[in-house]
């Protein structure tokens, strides 16, 4: 996630840091995901979402839920 060694974090990078930076990483895949889906709704209904509007998870479910594969674990 932030591209440095794992010793230079164990060694100069303080468990506050740490956390923050783990914290800002979560928040930019939460945003990553959220564009994802918007993207993907948008080209499946044509219609475009305005920037900030999350994603509505239980109509997306219900419209396109039987279209949805998700991998085997095994």
């Amino acid at each position: 996630m932030t591209g440095w060694e794992i010793d230079y974090i164990l060694d100069e990078i303080t468990l506050d840091e740490l956390v923050l930076i783990y914290k800002y990483g979560i928040e930019f895949e939460k945003t990553k995901s959220i564009i994802l889906l918007n993207t993907f709704a948008e080209a499946l209904t044509g219609k475009k979402k305005e920037i900030g509007d999350k994603p509505d998870l239980k109509k997306f479910y219900k419209l396109y839920g039987d279209k949805i594969k998700t991998p085997k674990k095994g």
